[in-house]
């Protein structure tokens, strides 16, 4: 025996080999690779190595799948590198590399996700700012006596608005993964308002659904206003989808109860996801809509949004058209947290007789605060800049400050340290609003200075019971009204009880 036979010997008893003939059939394959590929030599042998080994179709790189009985490959993943055998053609060395292309693959996630958060944190203040103004007016308007339709016209307005900034906080929760806030939600309910909000949607697009989801299924643990903007998402691939290929179609929910989870199987008509776009469907800015029709975000948000409640989704692979995902939820136990409070009803500000001040560079979240103070014998003094609003503030007496974060000249953390040189107590009565995502640097700060904040939009009743608070409360060492974890206020879809 040659020394390159002793060495391809020793290196087939130890690494997967596998001998191919200059025809590309298989000559003989060493115990390691037959192990690897779960299968006896025995199976292999006369076979075509490019028949058994599939090249994957999805990278340019030159790796491998085995072939399954079906023909379809499995998910272990193979690097080839050629050896010359003694005998005329080659031996094929297996490297086996999925849990690698798993992690580069993870890392790319990662790295998109990471994209997207500071693309998102770039844009939400001053997405933040106007739907304040949009839902701090509506919130006004609705607490004059209005007539049926304008009122009517007004909720809608009031509730789409609400809407808006649930989907924007999503977006905060996708770039930063934070912790989700789990209540009692009841499936069937949930799906049913999903569907309402794409009711109009569903019908102009001849989208019918059948929905067999019974209200006696165990309820889930989850954050019902993020659980909500999944099916959403959901409901709008799948009807985009089949008006595109088909003017139309059907969409099944079918929910059953097992064990510790509540499984619900999303089918559609549509033309299906092909198996070289599986893998892909769930990464972040990917989509196969036409350019300008969809952002990509869609899929990766509801996964990341599952995640973070303990649930799955997955996407199945069936023979028939259409898209199956299967969303896998944890069932809500009596010991687990009931979700947040339930909203009182809209109310008017009790104070009276108040000196507040309001530091806020965008003129209509400045302008609202102004308006929803001014109307119970408080004055409420604007400005736009740190800057003049000190110089007030040196000789003037002020009850409550309020304050944005980010703003031109002195930011909001710098603006209370200079209160603070001068009024220590005073410092102690700013309320800060913030559209931030609540970065490291404003969670630190707001832990060590105790100070009251409201997350962007505000809602009134959130803003009157924080003011109320700091007027009638201890001028120092008050808790933060919403933990800088990312909870936002209070809002008005209830979870379930």
């Amino acid at each position: 025996m040659t020394d390159h036979e002793s060495f391809l010997t020793a290196l087939s008893a130890r690494l997967p080999t596998v001998e191919v003939e200059e025809g590309g059939a298989i000559r003989a394959v060493g115990a390691t690779a037959a192990a690897q590929a779960g299968l006896s030599a025995a199976d292999l042998l006369g076979k075509r190595f490019d028949e058994v080994f599939l090249v994957h179709s999805s990278d340019g790189r030159d790796t491998r799948t085995l072939a399954t009985e079906a023909g379809l490959p499995n998910p272990r993943r193979f690097q080839v590198v050629p050896l010359p055998a003694p005998r005329g053609g080659c031996v094929m060395l297996l490297l086996d590399v999925t849990e690698l292309l798993r992690a580069r693959a993870e890392c790319l996630r990662l790295a998109r996700l990471a994209s997207a958060g500071r693309m998102i944190s770039s844009i939400v203040h001053e997405i933040n700012n106007p739907l304040s103004g949009i839902i701090g007016y509506s919130q006004l308007l609705l607490m004059r006596e209005l007539e049926r339709e304008s009122r009517a016209s007004v909720e809608k307005i009031y509730g789409e608005a609400l809407r808006a900034s649930r989907i924007v906080r999503n977006l905060l929760d996708f770039s930063r993964r934070r912790p989700a806030t789990h209540g009692r939600v009841r499936l069937s309910r949930l799906v049913r308002k999903a569907l309402e909000l794409k009711g109009h949607d569903l019908r102009v697009k001849n989208v019918s659904v059948h929905l067999d989801v019974a209200d006696s299924l165990p309820p889930i643990a989850g954050d019902q206003h993020q659980l909500l903007q999944v099916f959403v998402n959901l409901i709008s691939n799948a009807e985009h989808a089949m008006y595109t290929s088909d003017n139309g179609g059907r969409i099944t929910f079918e929910a059953s109860a097992a064990q510790d989870t509540v499984l619900l199987v999303m089918r559609d008509t549509g033309p299906g996801i092909p198996d070289h776009l599986r893998e892909k469907v769930f990464e972040p800015f990917f989509t196969t809509k036409e350019e300008g029709e969809g952002t990509g975000l869609g899929l990766s948000l509801c996964r990341e949004i599952l995640l973070q409640q303990q649930a799955s989704i997955q996407l199945m692979q069936t023979s028939d058209a259409g898209a199956v995902f299967v969303l896998t939820f944890p069932i809500h136990r009596a010991g687990d947290p009931e979700g947040p409070e339930r909203p009182r009803a809209r109310r008017k500000v009790r104070l009276s007789g108040r000196r507040l001040v309001i530091v806020e560079d965008d003129p209509t979240c400045r302008t609202l605060v102004v308006d929803a103070f001014a109307g119970s014998n408080n004055t409420v003094q604007p400005f736009d800049r740190s800057e003049a609003a000190l110089r007030y503030l040196r000789s003037h007496p002020v009850d409550v400050i309020i304050s944005d974060i980010h703003r031109p000249g002195l930011n909001g953390m710098e603006f209370y340290e200079r209160v603070r040189q001068f009024d220590d107590k005073l410092a102690g009565r700013i309320l800060f609003l913030t559209g931030d995502t609540l970065s490291d640097e404003l969670a630190a700060f707001l832990k060590r200075t105790g100070c009251l904040y409201l997350a962007k939009p505000v809602l009134l009743h959130d803003l009157f019971e924080a003011v109320e608070r700091l007027v009638s409360g201890p001028a120092r060492g008050q808790m933060t009204l919403f933990p800088a974890s990312g909870a936002a206020p209070r809002q008005e879809l209830e979870q379930e009880g």
